[in-house]
């Protein structure tokens, strides 16, 4: 039966495969042999390679399109930038492999809006896009690290 172990087990494991190894006789085979699991470890327990993430011009306009669809006409600065937010999630967020965010709290709504008004460009739907895309970056990821 397989059954995965964490790395610190997997390590100590391997340290006493390697003690036994070097009772062995020296040899080529016994190099190669001890080279692939002092390597082991990292190839088995390295984190995945952080997904390339390209914001297209068509990734901008569903956005638009569902932040359109879905806004609220007496929504607050606040609330305008969490519906921004859902839809940036909705579209994004698989491929970042993020399966939910936290809440942004009223103080980063209002920061996440005055970035996206900020640069804007010329108000076409990509631009705005954009623009909340980038304000949702600056606000929120530095802080969780993404």
């Amino acid at each position: 039966m397989t059954m995965r172990v964490n790395r610190e087990t997997y390590e100590s494991m391997i340290a006493e495969d390697l003690a036994w190894l070097h009772t062995c006789p020296d040899s080529l085979e016994r190099q190669h042999i001890e080279c692939v699991l002092r390597t082991s470890a990292e190839r088995i327990y390295a984190a995945p390679p952080p997904p390339v993430l390209v914001v297209t011009d068509e990734a901008c306009e569903i956005v638009w399109w569902y932040r359109i669809e879905h806004q609220n006409p007496s929504a607050t600065a606040p609330m305008v930038a969490r519906e921004w937010l859902t839809a940036w999630q909705r579209e994004l967020g698989p491929t970042l492999g993020l399966v939910e965010i936290r809440e942004p709290s009223d103080d980063e709504c209002r920061n996440i809006w005055r970035e996206a008004k900020a640069n804007e460009g010329d108000g076409s739907k990509v631009c705005a896009g954009r623009a909340m895309f980038n304000a949702v970056r600056a606000v929120l990821w530095p802080k969780e690290g993404l």
